[in-house]
């Protein structure tokens, strides 16, 4: 279970700005920049209350700047919140920045070694799945030379078929489907709705209304930080079309 009460995340601006006072824009996107101590910060999170059950698969929509990024950063524990606390007893792997922990330089096969370490897995344990990820991936002999030479949908591939090989009881993905093609794409949802039937839990940032229907379950509406709606995805879709 993911219990999150009343959290906040504030992020300082940092250099030079125009501004000499908080809210004189009423802007659509972004958090809500205040002022405190003659310092201008961004409100990302707004004392947002969430409750997450093991198993469930929740999207979460909003507008760019919205929060959502945020908010999975701060259920990894790559943030911590200004306010508020964040109870999280599940063990997770993160698919944000694709080239978080892959070395350019490095091949493929290489990566796998690098990137499975940094997950928490032993060598014995890489050993024994390296041949399914490079099944998986299907970069075929591709896995044998350095990933600067891969597309962004190639690295996805790669990115996907290691992070997903430890089944950690929680996945969290930004943004990321979109950047396979579509046999990708069908391999991804294939496995993840795999991970999720194991009583796998499943938090997604997207875009693609489309994805998230096939994926999720429920969604979770942001704006400007605040938590507007958390429900059936259907009518959390609903929502964020006439309210996000």
């Amino acid at each position: 279970m993911i219990h999150i009460k009343e959290i906040s995340l504030d992020i300082p601006i940092r250099g030079k700005t125009s501004l000499n006072q908080a809210g004189l824009l009423d802007n659509n996107i972004g958090g809500v920049i205040q002022k405190q101590n003659n310092k201008f910060f961004v409100r990302a999170i707004d004392q947002l209350s969430l409750c997450i059950n093991d198993g469930e698969r929740i999207a979460i929509l909003g507008r760019n700047g919205s929060g959502k990024s945020s908010l999975l950063k701060l259920i990894a524990g790559i943030y911590k919140p200004s306010e508020g606390s964040i109870y999280n007893d599940n063990d997770m792997a993160t698919i944000f920045n694709l080239k978080v922990g892959m070395h350019e330089n490095e091949t493929g096969f290489e990566n796998i070694y690098t990137r499975g370490y940094l997950l928490g897995m032993s060598k014995i344990e890489i050993d024994s799945k390296v041949e399914n990820i490079i099944k998986e991936s299907g970069l075929g002999d591709f896995i044998h030379i350095p990933i600067s030479n891969y597309s962004s949908g190639m690295l996805a591939r790669l990115a996907f078929s290691i992070v997903t090989s430890i089944e950690p009881k929680t996945l969290l993905i930004d943004e990321f489907i979109g950047a396979g093609d579509n046999a990708f794409m069908e391999m991804a949802q294939k496995k993840i709705h795999a991970l999720a039937d194991k009583s796998k839990t499943l938090i997604l940032a997207s875009h693609s209304n489309s994805t998230v229907e096939k994926l999720c379950t429920k969604g979770a509406v942001l704006k400007k930080g605040k938590l507007l709606y958390f429900g059936d995805i259907k009518d959390a879709l609903t929502h964020y079309k006439t309210h996000g």
